[in-house]
C-alpha cells in the first residue's frame, strides 16, 4: 500500500509547477486519496481486538505477559475473523453492552485521529526533504523521481525509521496494554489479585528508564504506577501481569517508583 503511495506522492511533485503548488497538492492527496483513507479502518479493528484480547488475557488468567512472547493457546482470540471474535467477547461478558459500544467508538475516534496526524507527518516530511533538496540545487521533477525509487522514503527519517509501521505496532501494543490495565484494575479482579508486576523483555534493547521497572511489584489501587503502565511510548515491548497475594509475598511491595 505505502508503496502505491509513494508513486501517487511523486507524480503529484512531478505535476506541481513550484514547491508552494507541491504543498497545496499534498493538502488535498491528504483529504481525497482512497488509499489513506482507509488507514482508520486499518487500524482501528486491531487496536479494538487488542484490547478486548488484553482484557480476556487478565480474566482467563493466563499468564502471558506480552505479545512479543512466545504465543499461547490463548492467543488464538487474535486470529479469529472479526465477527468471530466480537461474539467471542461478549460472551465472556467481559464489558456491558455500553461499555462494549464506549471501547469502539473510543477506538475508532483514535485511530481517526492517529491516521489525521500519520498523514500531516507525511506531509510536513515530504514538503521538508523537498525544500532541501531544492536548497542543494535538486529539481522537483528529480526530487519525484527519488521518492519513486525509495530513496526519499515516506514517513521515514533518520531519527525516526519506519514511521508508519512503528506508529501501527505502537497503537496496537498500546491498545493490548490498555485493555490488560482495564482488566487488571477492575474491582472484582483486583479483589482476587490485588498485586500488580511490571515485567520487561529482558533483552539489550531495553530502555534505560525501564530497565529499572522490570520485576517491581505494585499494589494495584496504589495509582503510583499508573502512570509507567505498559505501553507509554513507541516500541516499548514492556508488560503488566496481575498478581494474587499469596503470589506477590516473594516479593518486596514498591510504593515510590526508582528515580
Amino acid at each position: 500500500m505505502f508503496t502505491v503511495a509513494r508513486g501517487e506522492v511523486a507524480k503529484l511533485v512531478t505535476d506541481a509547477s513550484s514547491a508552494a503548488d507541491v504543498g497545496k497538492r499534498l493538502i488535498a492527496w491528504r483529504g481525497d486519496t482512497a488509499i489513506y483513507s482507509q488507514l482508520g479502518d486499518l487500524l482501528f479493528i486491531p487496536a479494538l481486538m487488542a484490547d478486548m484480547a488484553g482484557q480476556m488475557m487478565v480474566r482467563d488468567r493466563d499468564p502471558l505477559i506480552a505479545m512479543a512472547s512466545k504465543p499461547s493457546r490463548k492467543l488464538a482470540f487474535l486470529d479469529l475473523p472479526w465477527v468471530e471474535a466480537i461474539e467471542e467477547f461478549k460472551r465472556k461478558g467481559l464489558a456491558s453492552p455500553d461499555e462494549y459500544s464506549s471501547m469502539v467508538a473510543f477506538r475508532a475516534e483514535e485511530s481517526e485521529r492517529t491516521r489525521a496526524r500519520m498523514l500531516e507527518n507525511v506531509q510536513a516530511f515530504v514538503q521538508d526533504a523537498l525544500l532541501k533538496s531544492l536548497e542543494t540545487g535538486g529539481t522537483l521533477k528529480g526530487f519525484a523521481a527519488d521518492i519513486e525509487a525509495g530513496k526519499e522514503t515516506l514517513g521515514i527519517v533518520d531519527k525516526d525509521p519506519w514511521y508508519i509501521e512503528r506508529v501501527f505496532r505502537t497503537k496496537i501494543l498500546g491498545a493490548y496494554g490498555d485493555g490488560r490495565f482495564k482488566a487488571i484494575t477492575d474491582p472484582d479482579v483486583m479483589e482476587e489479585r490485588p498485586f500488580t508486576q511490571y515485567r520487561t523483555v529482558g533483552d539489550v534493547r531495553v530502555g534505560d528508564d525501564h530497565r529499572p521497572l522490570d520485576g517491581l511489584v505494585f499494589r494495584t489501587a496504589d495509582a503510583i504506577w499508573h502512570p509507567v503502565r505498559p505501553v507509554k511510548r513507541p516500541n516499548c515491548r514492556c508488560s503488566m501481569v496481575s498478581l494474587t497475594a499469596e503470589e506477590a509475598s516473594a516479593y518486596a511491595i514498591t510504593t515510590e517508583l526508582p528515580v
